[in-house]
Parts: structure tokens; C-alpha cells; sequence
């Protein structure tokens, strides 16, 4: 049988009603869509149909959705007659590709574990990684449920730029550890006020957004037009709450205008611009054009024009539109996950003798296999060379990590890492464990760390090459981890470690500032060809937590009070506490606000060292950072895009904008406390610091830097 995939709304509209038919007929395997769902769906291109090219008849279908960075199939159906046609299996194969080539991470579907078809995902290799009863605690007969997973092949830094685009491997301009943000349209509001069909959806969107799964805010446009809205509805109540609502910067006419065109060329191309409908088509372009200006991940809407052409403007701007129905059918998958946590939530501890028992119940509940489980409750508990730590929250353990400490024999280390990743903040687990095992590798020199993950932690594998882990051989993650500085004079011996461990070759000598800027630094394999020319920031994330220090390179000495570096690096009166402070210190990415003043000194990529100020303070420079992400923000930017990455509260915030009501605001990574902290009295004396008193930024040239990391290391 010739048969064809259909991925269109204009092909598959004829079938929707016969779709849906056969799904219903088919409740007990696939449960049940709202039929609202299998229209938007279409139109956003997510039901795929197999049609035989001799007769054009239907004889499969695929219903899918999800949220980056996972996709989840809804259903999966082929004709009882067909069903040795290989119908479904090329139906799968097209989602795998499709994946790929959107960067998902895994595919996940859910099968009653009672059923035939487990044999057949089983074949495509979607794995177990959680079984659960169900329906609702209350009901009768409550079937045991397979959730399986199918893990994609991702890109990493060193992917060939052959295979794929480069824009795919950069990093975003934006805080790395910043979830999903999508602005909404009005409909979702008026759902849940006037109590219409669809509240469920959009009490369900609004409940995700406060959680934490993604974060939710509204354009300007949402107010101008619940503006015109709330005179004919007298809705002025829901006026008031909009008025609280995060919002998105305002832009200007000269910058909406040509975009609002081009995105209508993209929706509306064949829509008169005086129709009747004309008011409510320049309201979606204008929502549209502030999230592609604000470079936020998508839009919420029901709007069938904007769904129907959401790969388009995905592909064009990297805007995803999503039905609330879509949220909704993800939501067993992605409910409990948060980034949102407070610092009573999470603790950390040394797994010790009285702990073994809730370990290993731990490692049954997320289906690590016996042998290794076995494997790792022998390890020796105390022995100082491993380091084994159980992650709680509320008292509840949610994760496992253990590792070897490298030895200059080794100098290789293998970092076991176990997270439920539906417990609500698993991202924040993830985050300081991964930046924890790191930290702890040898000082200058390369290190080689192994990760071992469950096939289902799309996410930690997501932070992990963010973190400058790579694809192995293996299908699994390494790491070459360079802990300090790296010099011209060093350069030889770490090119040399760096081949050895890695199999790739870096330049002869360490490149300069304007090599840098112009060609970036190139990696290649043992052939001719390269594999790529990274930036500074992607290099240094490649061997974080190791730094260039080429002659030009600069640093920034930034005043911090006491208890902001307290709350925000960690216990600074004594040893750096392992466990910190706040919840903030928790994320290897921290946030920084403050005045406007000199924010142009600040890069993406620059070096920071923290003085810790006030005339009752220790005023030591006590660390040095690497600068994430800078801008200049408004606070509803900043509670958008730095929720709990930062320590001030509104009104500090609302202190710091200027006239223009913007602040400045940057990220870090990358903090090394200074093994010996340098007092501001002696690094004046050193002539390492001007004769200023510290009040403000202060630019240290290189040899000024070079002075300052030779009194604290010995470089």
C-alpha cells in the first residue's frame, strides 16, 4: 500500500469529524478530547493523517502537542483492517524527525499498561519511566498507566553547523535558567469571569502560569483592548486585576508598524484590511508583534488564523502559538513542575547509614534498574573520595546525586544524577547539584566528568548542555571542566589536556581579543575540517567553570552590600556554607538590579568581582562572576523574566528605575569565591583599585585583574 502523510488544516479537514469518530469509538484506549480540541489542533498542523495515495482514504492518524522541550502524543490510530501495514511506525518516525529538527528533547505517551499496544512502543523504543494508577483516587476499577518516553537526539555545542543551523546552538539572550514565558489574549479571562465552556481550560492556564511551569504576562495591547471591551461588557472589575498583570514593554509605533505588516502578510495575506472583522485582526498582529519585540516564547489563544499559521511564525519569529486545549491535554505531564520554591522548601544532606532505606525506595519510585541501584547503596558511606547527597523537599526526598572527587591519577569523575522531574522546582535541584558536582573537580586542571541520568530526565539533560555537556558516543553526556584561569603561558598544557580528553583540537596559541571577536575560537577533530568556531561565552561554558585570560581582557569591580552578597552568594561571614542561605543561592544563575548608571560597561560575557561595601560591612572583594545576560528592564519585565533569581523586593525595585521607569539588570554564573579574600584597604595600598572611594562600577584593566587573582590564587 502507497501511502502519504497529510500535516496541513487545508488537507485534513475532511477528516476531522471522521477523526473524531474513530476516537470515540475508541475511548477506552485513548480517553477524551473535548471536540473544540480536534479543530484547533488541525489548524495548528498537530493531527497528522495517513492517507492511502490510491483512493485517498483515511487510514491512520497522529494527535500531538506538548511544550518544549517535550513533545507528547495524544493518540495514536490505524485502521484494524491495516494494522500490519506499518501505518503507525511511519507515523512516528515522521514525529521523531520533526522533533529533532525543533530541538525537542524527548517524546513522551501514555499506554494502560493492559493493552497490546505497549508491545508495539516498545518497539519504537518509547521506555517505562513511571507507572501510576488512573483516574481520581475515587474511582472504580483504576487502570495502572505506562507513561513512556522516547529520548530525541539533541544538539550541543559542538554539533557540525552542517547538520544543523547555527542559530539552533546559541545561546538565547536571556537569563539561561528562565522557564517558558507566553503572553495571553483576552479570551481566557473572559472564560473564567463569565463562566463560559471553556473555564476549565483557562483556570488551568492561570494555575500552571502562578505555579510556575511557564510564566504568564500580557501585552499592552491586552489592556487597550479590554479597555474597548469593558464598556460594552462593564467589566471593569477585570480591568483592575489586568492593571496588576505583568506586561511587556511598550514599543513604539515606528517599531510595531512594519512588523504588525509583515506578520499580516504571514495571517491575514488574503483578508481584506477594511473588513468587519478588521478591528479584532490589527489586535492579534498587535499581540503578536509585542511578543516577537519582546522576544517572549508564545502566545495563548483560540484565535484559529493565528493557529493555523503557527509553525510559519515559529519558523519566522520563534514564537509558538498554543491553544489553552493544548495546555490542558499536557497537563499530567507537567502540572507539578515549578521553578518557583521557597528556601523553608529545599534542603540538602550527606547521605548517611539511617538514610540507605529512603534511597533506595527513591531509586525503585523513579525505575533505576536493580543492579545499579545495588551498585550504588554499596558504595562506601563516608569515604571521603565520594560525595553523596540526597535532595529534599518538604521533607519528601525528590532526588540523588553521587560522585567520585577526580585525583590527579584520574583526573575523571562520574557524577550520578537521579531527579523526579514532576516534583514542583526539580529545576532547582537539577541546577545546584549539576553546578555542585562541578565546582568540586580539580583546580587547574581538565577535568572529565561522566553523567549518568534515567532516559526520562529530558530536562536535566536540557541544564546539562546549557551547562557545556556534550552528546558521547554513548548517547550520554561528558563534560571537560577546566576549575580557574587559563592564561597564555598555560594555554600550551591545557590544549594538550583538552585534546586528550576530549578528542578535539583547539588552536596552537591561545587566541587574541580581536581573533576572538572576528573568528571565535575553533574546534575541530582530528580531520581538517572544523566543527566550529565558538564565542568567548559558548568556550567558556564548553569548560565552565575555566576562564580566558587574554591580554585585553577586563573586569568590573562592582560594590555589593552585605546582606544582598549574603542572600545572593551565600554565608560570607565565615567558609561558604554548602547549603545556602536563600533560595535564591540555589541557582548557579543569580540576579543583579540596579541603577542605569554606567550600564553600558556591562557585556554579556564580561567578568564581574564582588566588593562587599558599607562602613560596618567585612569591604572585602570576596569573588569573581561571569555576566550572563545585561538589559535595561522595566519590573514587570523583571518579574517576567528574573522571578526568583534576584533578592529585591517591589519597591527596592521600583528605587532603582529612572525617569524612563527602566533599571538595570544583569544575570551571573560562573562565581568562584576568592580563596583569600582581598581587603579594599590592600588592594588600594596594591594599587589594584583607584584611590575612589568604591561607590559605584569601577573598570579593572588586565594587569589591575592579573594583581588582584595573584594575591588571592597562585596563578
Amino acid at each position: 500500500m502507497r501511502l502519504k502523510i497529510q500535516k496541513t488544516y487545508s488537507e485534513n479537514e475532511k477528516h476531522i469529524e471522521e477523526i473524531q469518530k474513530h476516537a470515540d469509538n475508541n475511548k477506552n484506549y485513548f480517553g477524551f478530547l473535548p471536540s473544540s480540541a480536534y479543530e484547533e489542533l488541525t489548524h495548528k498542523g498537530q493531527i497528522w493523517t495517513a492517507v492511502s495515495i490510491d483512493d485517498n482514504l483515511l487510514v491512520g492518524y497522529l494527535i500531538f502537542g506538548g511544550t518544549y522541550p517535550h513533545l507528547r502524543i495524544f493518540q495514536l490510530f490505524s485502521h484494524p483492517k491495516l494494522r500490519k501495514h506499518g501505518i503507525g511506525k511511519l507515523l512516528i518516525d515522521e514525529l521523531i524527525k520533526y522533533g529533532e529538527a525543533h530541538n525537542y528533547l524527548a517524546i513522551h505517551a501514555k499506554v494502560a499498561a493492559e493493552l497490546r499496544a505497549n508491545k508495539f512502543w516498545e518497539k519504537q523504543k518509547f521506555l517505562i519511566f513511571k507507572q501510576e494508577l488512573g483516574g481520581t483516587s475515587k474511582s472504580k476499577n483504576r487502570r495502572k498507566i505506562n507513561f513512556r518516553s522516547y529520548a530525541l537526539n539533541t544538539p550541543d555545542l559542538l554539533t557540525n553547523s552542517n547538520q544543523l543551523d547555527s542559530s539552533v546552538i546559541t545561546y538565547p539572550n536571556r537569563p539561561l535558567l528562565s522557564p517558558p514565558i507566553y503572553a495571553i489574549d483576552l479570551n481566557p479571562l473572559f472564560d473564567i469571569t463569565f463562566q463560559r465552556e471553556n473555564a476549565p481550560e483557562a483556570k488551568l492556564i492561570l494555575g500552571q502560569g502562578f505555579g510556575g511551569l511557564f510564566k504568564l504576562c500580557v501585552t499592552p495591547e491586552f489592556k487597550n483592548e479590554l479597555n474597548r471591551h469593558s464598556v460594552k461588557n462593564g467589566s471593569d472589575p477585570i480591568l483592575e486585576i489586568a492593571t496588576s498583570l505583568p506586561t511587556l514593554r511598550e514599543c513604539s509605533e515606528a517599531e510595531l508598524s512594519p512588523l504588525c505588516e509583515t506578520l499580516r502578510i504571514i495571517v491575514f495575506k488574503n483578508r481584506k484590511i477594511n473588513s468587519s472583522s478588521a478591528v479584532n485582526n490589527k489586535s492579534d498582529l498587535i499581540h503578536l508583534a509585542y511578543c516577537c519585540n519582546n522576544s517572549i516564547d508564545g502566545f495563548i489563544t483560540r484565535d484559529k488564523a493565528l493557529l493555523n499559521k503557527s509553525d510559519e511564525l515559529n519558523k519566522e519569529f520563534g514564537i509558538s502559538i498554543i491553544s489553552p486545549e493544548e495546555l490542558s491535554l499536557s497537563n499530567d505531564f507537567y502540572e507539578k513542575r515549578s521553578v518557583q520554591v521557597s528556601n523553608e522548601n529545599f534542603s540538602l544532606e550527606q547521605l548517611d547509614s539511617k538514610k540507605r532505606n529512603e534511597l533506595h525506595e527513591f531509586l525503585t519510585k523513579v525505575n533505576l534498574n536493580n543492579k545499579l541501584i545495588e551498585q550504588l547503596l554499596k558504595r562506601s558511606i563516608g569515604d571521603t573520595t565520594v560525595k553523596e547527597i540526597l535532595l529534599y523537599k518538604n521533607e519528601l526526598v525528590i532526588g540523588f546525586a553521587s560522585w567520585n572527587k577526580p585525583t590527579k591519577l584520574s583526573k575523571s569523575m562520574s557524577l550520578h544524577l537521579y531527579i523526579d522531574e514532576s516534583i514542583c522546582g526539580a529545576i532547582i535541584g537539577i541546577d545546584h547539584l549539576l553546578e555542585s558536582a562541578i565546582r568540586e573537580t580539580l583546580p587547574l586542571i581538565l577535568n572529565r566528568i561522566d553523567l549518568y541520568i534515567l532516559e526520562n530526565q529530558a530536562l536535566t539533560k536540557s541544564i546539562a548542555i546549557k551547562k557545556g555537556f556534550l552528546l558521547n558516543q554513548d548517547k550520554g553526556l561528558t563534560k571537560i571542566a577546566f576549575n580557574g584561569f587559563i592564561k597564555n603561558d598555560s594555554w600550551e598544557k591545557f590544549k594538550n589536556d583538552f585534546c586528550d580528553k576530549s578528542g578535539k583540537q583547539v588552536p596552537e596559541t591561545m587566541p587574541s581579543k580581536m581573533e576572538i571577536d572576528s573568528t571565535g575560537i575553533p574546534i575541530k577533530s582530528n580531520s581538517t575540517i572544523y566543527l566550529k568556531c565558538l564565542s568567548l561565552f559558548e568556550f567558556e561554558t564548553l569548560i565552565s567553570p575555566g576562564i580566558l585570560l587574554h591580554k585585553e581582557r577586563e573586569c568590573l569591580l562592582l560594590p555589593i552590600k552585605e546582606n544582598y552578597a549574603v542572600e545572593l552568594l551565600g554565608n560570607l561571614t565565615g567558609q561558604l556554607s554548602f547549603i545556602p542561605s536563600k533560595a535564591t543561592s540555589f541557582l548557579s544563575e543569580k540576579a543583579y538590579f540596579r541603577s542605569t548608571n554606567r550600564s553600558g560597561y556591562f557585556e554579556k560575557g564580561g567578568l564581574i568581582a564582588f566588593y562587599v561595601s558599607g562602613n560596618k560591612s567585612i569591604q572585602e572583594i570576596v569573588g569573581t562572576a561571569r555576566i550572563s545576560f545585561s538589559g535595561l528592564l522595566t519590573v514587570d519585565q523583571v518579574n517576567i523574566n528574573m522571578h526568583q533569581q534576584g533578592v529585591l523586593s517591589a519597591d527596592e525595585l521600583h528605587g532603582l528605575t529612572n525617569s524612563s521607569g527602566v533599571l538595570h539588570a544583569f544575570t551571573f554564573d560562573n562565581f568562584k569565591a576568592l580563596p583569600k579574600r582581598i581587603s579594599f584597604k590592600d588592594a588600594k595600598n596594591k594599587g589594584i583599585i583607584s584611590n575612589a572611594n568604591l561607590t559605584t562600577v569601577e573598570k579593572l584593566p588586565y594587569l589591575k585583574l592579573l594583581e588582584l587573582l595573584e594575591e588571592s590564587y597562585s596563578i
